[in-house]
């Protein structure tokens, strides 16, 4: 019996409890774009931004649209979303990234591919660099 308690407090003790509420951070980095089509590297730009991470609704907030939370571990929060847009524009929008839970480094990338104006090929890449921090509402 006493085994059987200790077993059942090592386990419960063991597995770390998702996170259920809301974090909001501010982040300050950087953001280089690409355009493949016209091989142009920008130079990075400073950016500072803002970012929700709702645990309950798994989805993070700040790059444009709910992007879903595919994945949370001890370290890392990982979010995917890939949005066909709408048919008549012709584009396709993908946000993908990580939060690292200890250091506060948001690595991500924003991709638009489509054709513009219905006639020629765009396939631009927004890359992310920030490091966070967390914060509260002022109100």
């Amino acid at each position: 019996m006493k085994l059987t308690m200790l077993l059942a407090l090592a386990l419960s003790t063991a597995v770390a409890a998702e996170p259920t509420g809301t974090l909001t951070l501010a982040c300050q980095g950087t953001t280089t774009t690409k355009n493949i089509e016209m091989q142009v590297d920008e130079k990075p730009e400073p950016i500072s931004m803002g970012i929700i991470v709702d645990f309950a609704a798994r989805t993070v907030d700040g790059f444009g649209f709910l992007v879903p939370i595919t994945d949370v571990g001890d370290v890392t929060v990982v979010f995917y979303s890939s949005d066909p847009g709408d048919a008549d524009a012709h584009m396709n929008t993908t946000i993908f990234g990580t939060i690292d839970r200890i250091t506060g480094e948001v690595r991500a990338a924003k991709i638009w591919v489509g054709l513009a104006n219905n006639k020629s090929p765009v396939d631009i890449w927004t890359n992310f660099s920030l490091k966070c921090k967390p914060t509260q509402r002022m109100f």
